[in-house]
């Protein structure tokens, strides 16, 4: 007997085609591309967004259980402090060196019913993905589209078109699954962001801490692969 139920799953890791051109903004481009990073340590990778100089926003259950977390950027893996975890949103903010990449924008509220989003993460440590769909709504502090995600996109970016810039809606966490017979089975038109409204709280409330430790970031020194 089938059993069904709707359920989300944390991302961390796995491959998906990147979308078609979109209305508005068109395909997220090169700028926009480079914003969103790969994070690693132990055996887990996860996805982060540079949302500042210096700043990365990432998910909390993504750095979780990494004794060491790494970002690579530019091709460097370079080591990042963990300034600020903030687990009940998901949220986490990392600080390294990101050179003079441009830092993605913050949307201020909230994208609009039916509007092209971008689910922009790694997968599997392998290529950057953006995989296009459409928002749906908010409900309970979280922004929901139909945008497909997988593992390994956990902390990426969710991106929007907004006066024809490509801005963050969101950060990914996770994506929805039905259970059949005890066994979660993905579902490609269903996935989740944290708002950019709690994004920005939780950046603007940890600037000083954060203003502290960057003052201790060392030259990087970041190995190439």
């Amino acid at each position: 007997m089938y059993i069904k139920s709707l359920v989300l799953v944390a991302l961390l890791l796995s491959s998906l085609p990147v979308a078609t051109i979109a209305s508005g903004c068109g395909q997220p481009n090169q700028s926009i591309r480079e914003s969103i990073v790969r994070i690693e340590g132990g055996n887990t990778i996860g996805s982060g967004v540079i949302i500042g100089p210096n700043r990365i926003i990432t998910a909390a259950h993504v750095i979780k259980e990494m004794d060491d977390v790494f970002v690579k950027i530019n091709g460097k893996r370079i080591k990042a402090s963990v300034a600020s975890v903030q687990e009940k949103l998901d949220l986490a903010l990392l600080l390294t060196h990101t050179g003079n990449i441009k830092p993605l924008p913050l949307l201020n509220g909230s994208p609009q019913l039916k509007d092209d989003v971008w689910a922009m993460g790694y997968a599997l440590g392998n290529d950057l993905v953006a995989t296009l769909g459409k928002y749906k709504g908010s409900y309970d502090k979280k922004l929901y589209t139909s945008a497909s995600v997988n593992y390994g996109q956990s902390g990426g970016g969710l991106v929007t078109c907004n006066k024809g810039q490509h801005v963050l809606a969101g950060m990914i966490k996770a994506f929805g699954a039905v259970m059949i017979n005890g066994k979660l089975e993905r579902r490609d038109d269903f996935s989740v962001a944290a708002r950019s409204h709690d994004i920005r709280k939780f950046i603007d409330s940890n600037q000083q801490i954060a203003g502290i430790l960057e003052s201790f970031l060392t030259p990087t020194t970041g190995s190439s692969e």
